[in-house]
């Protein structure tokens, strides 16, 4: 689960990218933390990813897991089935709530609105960029959520949530005044009406 990913970068703190693709059964194993020291990226993305299981071993001298810094910018996980909204519960507790910038989950068949307020309780504050297209769950309250909890976002890319209306966009344009990228595609439920009433300098690229 998503819990095996943010203990991994719990117990190597040298690590700020970790990258896997097309992924249904991922193991890490990990014995040799000086390595994981000289590692200086910024990017996690697992791509269909369905099971994922992380044993890392920290070094002898590493202080306990829970003070360890993780200097992940960017996380961005790709159809994962068996992820719910109780896994992103684990943000509370992951140094990722300190560093993670940009957001992208795509294509999960179980992330709902609980989801997502679990990940802007947690990551609102900092979060600069979330691409939470294709997630068919998603609604309106998810944006009245991210509005309300993700004031700094520059973008934010809702394509593809098929559930989501033109209340979405009235929420978004009026509570997120640091927004320059709105994407909305292959929304059904949103008008053009909706969109145009609100193009201007705070929204440049719909």
């Amino acid at each position: 689960g998503l819990g095996d990913v943010y203990k991994r970068q719990v117990t190597t703190k040298g690590f700020r990218a970790i990258l896997g693709g097309n992924c249904t059964t991922t193991t890490n194993n990990n014995n040799n933390s000086n390595n994981n020291e000289n590692t200086m990226n910024t990017k996690l993305s697992y791509n269909n990813t369905n099971n994922t299981t992380t044993t890392a071993t920290p070094h002898k001298n590493t202080t306990t897991t829970t003070t360890l810094y993780c200097p992940l910018h960017r996380l961005k996980i790709t159809g994962c089935n068996k992820i719910t909204d109780h896994d992103f519960h684990y943000l509370q507790s992951s140094p990722l709530q300190y560093t993670l910038t940009t957001l992208e989950l795509n294509y999960f068949k179980l992330l709902t609105d609980n989801g997502i307020a679990a990940i802007c309780k947690t990551l609102g504050p900092i979060l600069l960029h979330l691409n939470i297209s294709y997630n068919t769950n998603i609604t309106d309250y998810s944006t009245n959520i991210i509005g309300n909890l993700c004031t700094k976002l520059r973008s934010l890319d809702l394509s593809y949530c098929g559930k989501i209306t033109d209340t979405s966009v009235h929420t978004i344009a009026k509570t997120i005044s640091c927004l320059t990228s709105l994407k909305l595609d292959g929304n059904k439920y949103i008008t053009t009406k909706a969109i145009i009433s609100h193009i201007g300098l705070s929204l440049i690229h719909i």
